[in-house]
């Protein structure tokens, strides 16, 4: 029988109930008990009726203790739920005002359009169209598949009547959205901080906001990070040994550790023989990469200048004669450090290494059930000095399986971490060339290496960085005025390392432009807010609460200058983006509340600067990016970051997924330049393109419970303000419905006015978009053919405009078959209303790169020739392939010329 808890019941608290007295179940039978005559040990009643009886009354007992339980629980909950939501905290400026919430006696007054300063929220609102009235449609897909307008809500949604988001939370913080005015900078950085420290108390409030709601009395206490508990574990009782057991098996927590393989052999390049490719024509000249844009040179692994060949292959960079492959070779090893056994001082990360060893098992079997009793033996440890030692809680633990009658075997088990014994060296992976920029006579490096600094298992505990730094980028700046061939390296001019990790880079003549991601490790400031850790076991959720809200408001301000100072933003914040929300529609958090999780950062140099200090000195601007970056476009003095976002529809009453787009001005010092919103998302940096002071952005909307159709495509013309004109990019027009319903938008090329676009579903419809007029683009042709093409690349041949596009071949017969192998198309776009497909050619189960990595894609325009990268593979001995092949491109044929296999392995 339960007994009632000696007080410390709270009233209302929904997760601490007091403990029930149940009825006493054995009141249905006191009859039975208090009668003296009644006597159920009579010898007049067998045992085995006294055993019913018994357990009939036990039954009986058991089903009235239980239907008592659960009313008095039920009810009991019922009123601590009416309690609690009657006692929820009220939020008022960001303040609760419960005795049991924080209150530093300030207020905010921030209300739905307008702001404590009594300035209006919303002024920054402009209409999605400013340019020639383009009234908003909503399309409506029918069922011939054709694309009607109808009236509907804006594609575009308008801003919500206020900048800042909703107070979410027990925290005074104030985080806006995403606005115009985010491209003013900082002013000083002391600004920044604050509002990263506004982010992290947003960041806080939404943590425990959160748990609030969460009952972790189940899991009080303990790290869903321990190994030893969560998923996949049980919990221990105490005694280190395991609450469960594997049918046929003991636990053993001694978990055997590979040693770890020795790093690979170097390559010896100095085999190469050289060569000219058989039918290559003297007069070809081209030796560009396969830029998007003319005038900016993207970075990629290979580069020429029509005398030289670079080429990034892991850790080492080759040049050679562009013409004459026999005129040797140089190469350049970036710097490693090959650490030694001897000479070690970085051991494995968590200290020291554990070592097999053999143990003998023996089992006294019974059946094959019996306990097994384990004892190592002396030959077995005596190689490591280590015999009978226990593991770290002073209790053996082995894998034995019980099925076998064996009475003696050897088995491998590991040894708890040896403190005394040596412990193999880490060595960090080689470092990786991921690009080369190319200009005069500068060639740059872009090298990533790991920055792994291991933590001393028996030394002081230091603080990870916030600023992800395991891996890093170094920028090396070499001189190829004069290239040897005699196996040695370039020269080396200057290097910079720079944290984060790489997204691309481009050159401007001698401009080199770097665009890349550091992730923050905002996880060391959250992780103490949650319900699970051992201080707030016990605690209902008002005492959680304050004492988490305690807990933020402390940690703020010491992690905020952290973050600051790791970023190294060398006390100029004004060419940094203000924080804010990438969302619109409401002030509703519409994300995990996150707002620093990645720091965007553009930089700027001088690829033919002197480098007398053999630094590289660098320009830098930045955005604070909550979400992910999409794709990246630059032109000569813009760069645009295509970042996900959610806006809010309030007809369909839920978020849908945007595009946020951040320009930045890259004419002088990287800084903030506009910002747009527009629905949908591109599929790579081809879907956009600046032309005549517009920006074009191609991209699809998916909805997913839209019983018509589950995708919008559409291209949107922005207009990019100039100096008197602010600093949002204004939606002037955009397309209806690209393609039929259900298609998405897989390939993207504009030409002047003209964009090109490939949706597909089933069929490949190619479609020719008249951009002419701003406020009005729209379809003007349109031709539909088996297959997709995921890339378009122009070209002329006799004075025809082409494009050629490089996809899959999808069957007509069975378009649910699957592709079934590389389609290339050569498209005449001379007559815009009316594009044909001159010709193409089918490589059947084949699948080539460059419909992904479309630097891989090489025309030669003076040859006519199509280098493309090959796979086939036939799941046989034969007919399997993996290499190059070049075609010849006509007007009216495609054809094979030959094939370049790569070696093989065993070659």
């Amino acid at each position: 029988m339960m007994t009632e808890s000696g007080g410390g019941d709270v009233p209302g608290d929904i997760e601490n109930p007091p403990v029930v007295q149940p009825t006493d179940a054995a009141g249905a039978n006191t009859s039975n008990n208090n009668n003296p005559n009644h006597d159920p040990y009579h010898r007049n009643q067998t045992h085995k009726k006294w055993k019913v009886v018994a357990l009939s009354f036990f039954l009986v007992a058991v089903v009235v203790i239980a239907i008592a339980l659960g009313v008095t629980l039920g009810n009991k909950d019922n009123d601590d739920n009416a309690t609690t939501s009657s006692s929820q905290n009220t939020v008022v400026g960001g303040v609760t005002a419960t005795d049991g919430s924080l209150s530093n006696g300030a207020s905010n007054d921030v209300t739905t359009g307008s702001t404590s300063d009594g300035n209006t929220a919303g002024d920054d609102i402009e209409p999605s169209n400013t340019e020639g009235g383009n009234e908003e449609a909503t399309d409506e897909i029918t069922d011939s598949g054709t694309a009607v307008e109808s009236d509907g809500p804006a594609v575009v949604q308008e801003e919500p009547s206020t900048e800042f988001l909703k107070p979410n939370g027990p925290l005074l913080s104030k985080v806006r959205m995403i606005n115009p005015s985010i491209t003013n900078g900082y002013p000083t950085c002391s600004v920044l901080e604050e509002d990263i420290r506004n982010a992290l108390k947003h960041y806080a409030n939404s943590i425990i906001s959160s748990e609030m709601n969460y009952d972790s009395s189940w899991n009080c206490g303990h790290d869903p990070f321990d190994p030893e508990w969560g998923y996949g574990y049980e919990h221990l009782n105490g005694t280190d040994t395991p609450d469960y057991e594997y049918p046929g098996f003991e636990y053993d927590s001694e978990v055997k550790v590979d040693a770890a393989p020795e790093a690979a052999a170097s390559f010896d390049a100095s085999g190469s023989d050289g060569g000219n490719l058989a039918g290559a024509r003297p007069i070809e000249d081209s030796y560009d990469t396969n830029n998007q844009v003319s005038d900016a040179d993207e970075a990629d692994i290979v580069k020429s200048n029509g005398k030289w060949v670079f080429a990034g292959y892991g850790d080492v960079l080759f040049a050679w004669n562009a013409t004459d492959g026999t005129n040797g070779i140089s190469i350049t090893k970036m710097p490693y450090n090959d650490t030694s056994e001897e000479n070690c001082t970085s051991p494995y990360y968590g200290g020291p290494f554990p070592e097999p060893i053999a143990v003998a098992v023996e089992e006294t079997t019974a059946g094959g059930n019996a306990d097994a009793t384990d004892s190592a033996t002396s030959s077995s440890s005596q190689g490591n000095g280590a015999s009978g030692k226990k593991n770290r809680h002073g209790v053996k633990r082995h894998l034995n399986y019980r099925g076998r009658n064996n009475n003696n075997r050897q088995t491998m088990s590991i040894m708890p971490p040896c403190f005394d014994c040596p412990m193999p060296c880490y060595k960090p992976p080689k470092p990786r060339i991921l690009s080369l920029l190319l200009e005069g006579d500068r060639l740059v490096a872009i090298v990533s290496e790991e920055n792994y600094q291991p933590i001393p298992f028996d030394g002081p505990k230091s603080v990870p960085p916030i600023v992800s730094n395991w891996q890093k980028l170094v920028v090396r700046v070499y001189d190829i005025s004069d290239v040897p061939s005699d196996g040695s390296p370039l020269t080396l001019l200057a290097e910079k390392s720079i944290k984060g990790e790489f997204n691309d880079a481009r050159s401007f003549d001698e401009t080199g432009i770097l665009v890349t991601t550091s992730y923050l490790d905002t996880w060391q400031f959250a992780t103490g807010l949650y319900r699970y850790n051992k201080e707030y076991c016990g605690l209902n959720a008002t005492e959680y609460s304050k004492k988490a809200s305690e807990l933020a408001q402390n940690m703020t301000d010491e992690f905020a200058t952290r973050l600051f100072e790791e970023l190294e933003l060398d006390d100029d914040c004004s060419n940094i983006f203000q924080i804010s929300a990438m969302q619109s529609g409401s002030d509703e958090d519409s994300t995990d509340g996150n707002l620093l999780s990645n720091f965007v950062q553009i930089s700027r140099f001088d690829m033919a600067a002197d480098y007398s200090n053999q630094d590289i000195p660098m320009k830098r601007g930045g955005a604070f990016a909550p979400g992910y970056i999409r794709s990246i476009y630059s032109s000569q003095n813009s760069t645009f970051t295509f970042n996900s976002g959610y806006s809010y529809n309030p007809e369909l009453g839920q978020w849908e997924s945007s595009t946020f787009i951040l320009g930045f001005d890259i004419s002088g010092d990287p800084s903030p330049l506009a910002i747009a919103e527009i629905p949908g998302e591109p599929i790579n940096q081809y879907a956009a393109d600046l032309f005549d002071g517009h920006l074009r952005v191609a991209t699809t909307k998916w909805h997913w419970w839209n019983d018509v159709s589950t995708t919008t495509n559409r291209i949107f013309v922005l207009k990019v303000p100039d100096e008197t004109e602010g600093s949002k990019m204004n939606v002037a027009g955009f397309t209806k419905h690209l393609g039929k319903i259900n298609e998405s938008i897989f390939a993207v090329r504009y030409i002047g006015d003209k964009g090109y676009v490939v949706t597909f579903e089933q069929k490949d419809p190619f479609l020719v978009v008249d951009l002419s007029n701003y406020t009005d683009p729209h379809v003007v042709g349109e031709l539909e053919i088996p297959g997709f093409s995921s890339y378009l690349h122009p070209i002329e041949i006799d004075g025809v405009q082409l494009m050629l596009g490089i996809g899959q071949h999808v069957n007509e017969s069975d378009p649910w078959a699957g592709w079934d192998g590389v389609k290339i198309s050569l498209f005449d776009i001379t007559n815009s209303s009316n594009p044909i497909e001159r010709t193409n050619f089918i490589d059947k189960n084949a699948y080539s790169n460059a419909q992904n990595d479309f630097k891989s894609f090489r025309y030669l325009a003076a040859s006519q020739k199509l280098i493309l990268p090959k796979s086939e593979y036939n799941y046989g001995a034969e007919g399997n392939f993996d290499g190059f092949v070049v075609y010849n491109i006509t007007l009216d044929s495609i054809t094979s010329s030959f094939e370049i296999q790569h070696a093989s392995n065993d070659e």
